[in-house]
Formats: structure tokens, C-alpha cells, sequence
């Protein structure tokens, strides 16, 4: 019998330190993989624009503008820098991928010219308040998507730009 319960305990044990460490490791995986994204070259920029789309779901001059305000262009950037985001899943992509396509979504762009053919960093901004991020090691792909939805900063980006659109 004791035989028994000493195989038990230290298999409870084992088991006990196999949970705890799972989760730890699942913790520690969070923290990996969730980050405070910092727009790259923030200073730089000093043009915004915004591409909405209009009733039929379809870019067009009346849904695009640019902003040349440098007070303008810096108080946006403050409202998209430093949010919390992860790399998303493919699922979640396909899901929000189609939100572009609604009216209430935007690509939010900023540049260092006019012509934005110099520096530039892009945000797709989803009408339900999830932003995604270009990679900030000078790719192009989209690479991040807040954890949170932020519907009261894409209301604030809307007002500071007098979007109608």
C-alpha cells in the first residue's frame, strides 16, 4: 500500500510540476508575443493621409485626403503610437480583411513628402476600432493588430482630420 501512494505522490508531483510549467510557459509566451509598438521614424513625418470609402464600398477622391498641419499629422501619430498588439492570426485576418471593404474603415498613411514616395508608414484603421500596423523593421506587410479595439481613438482620429467620409 505504501508502495502505492509513493507512486502516486510522486506521480501527483510530476503532474503538479508539469501544470505549473505549461503555464508558466503559456504565460511567458503572452508576454512574447504581445508588444508596445513604436511607430519608426515618427519624427520624420509630415503628411497624413487617409483613404476612406464611399456608400458602395469603393475608394474614391470625395473618401481621400491629405494633411499637411505638422500640429495635425504629430497629434495623430500620438493617437496610434505606443498601443499594445500582437502578430495576428490568419483567421483573424480574413475576418477583418473584409472590414476594409465596409465604409467606416480607413488606411491611415504618414509620410515625409508630399508625393508620400519617401518615407512612409501605413495603419489600416477597421470600424470597429482594431488597428493594423505596418512591421516596423522597414517592411511593408501588415505585421500587427491591437489587442484591443479602440473605437474612442479612431472617433478622436476622425474629428482631429474632419473626416465626413
Amino acid at each position: 500500500m505504501k508502495k502505492y501512494l509513493g507512486i502516486f505522490m510522486v506521480m501527483f508531483a510530476l503532474i503538479l510540476s508539469g501544470c505549473g510549467s505549461s503555464a508558466a510557459k503559456q504565460s511567458d509566451k503572452e508576454k512574447v508575443s504581445t508588444k508596445q509598438l513604436i511607430i519608426p521614424k515618427a519624427d520624420f513625418y509630415e503628411y497624413v493621409y487617409i483613404q476612406g470609402l464611399n456608400d458602395e464600398g469603393v475608394p474614391s477622391e470625395d473618401t481621400r485626403m491629405t494633411i499637411s498641419d505638422i500640429t495635425i499629422v504629430k497629434d495623430t501619430l500620438a493617437l496610434v503610437d505606443r498601443l499594445v498588439v500582437m502578430r495576428p492570426k490568419y483567421e483573424k485576418d480574413i475576418e477583418s480583411v473584409k472590414q476594409l471593404r465596409e465604409k467606416g474603415s480607413y488606411i491611415l498613411g504618414f509620410g515625409d513628402t508630399k508625393d508620400f514616395r519617401g518615407q512612409t508608414y501605413s495603419i489600416y484603421l477597421l470600424k470597429d476600432g482594431t488597428f493594423y500596423y505596418q512591421d516596423t523593421l522597414g517592411g511593408t506587410e501588415i505585421m500587427y493588430v491591437t489587442i484591443d479595439k479602440h473605437e474612442d481613438i479612431l472617433k478622436e482620429i476622425k474629428e482631429k482630420l474632419n473626416v465626413n467620409f
